[in-house]
């Protein structure tokens, strides 16, 4: 048996402020902050935060997520 996410996208079709799944982790997307590394070339910090707990993560733009089109927060 095959089972298909049908509503998987690519990482960099995310827009900035939406919410998606990586596995079993919700993630919100956000602008990337890019560094320069030692050789002086860019480098991506972060392009996402868990909201577990607020760590940063750096996605490929070809990973592929599920997106929350209608996502909202509910604080408690």
């Amino acid at each position: 048996m095959i089972i298909e996410k049908r509503w998987t996208v690519k990482f960099k079709d995310v827009n900035h402020g939406k919410v998606f799944e990586y596995n079993g982790i919700i993630y919100i997307r956000i602008f990337a902050i890019i560094t320069l590394d030692t050789d002086g070339k860019p480098e991506t910090l972060c392009n996402a935060i868990d909201l577990r707990n607020g760590e940063i993560n750096v996605f490929d733009d070809d990973e592929e997520v599920t997106v929350y089109e209608n996502a909202k927060v509910v604080l408690i």
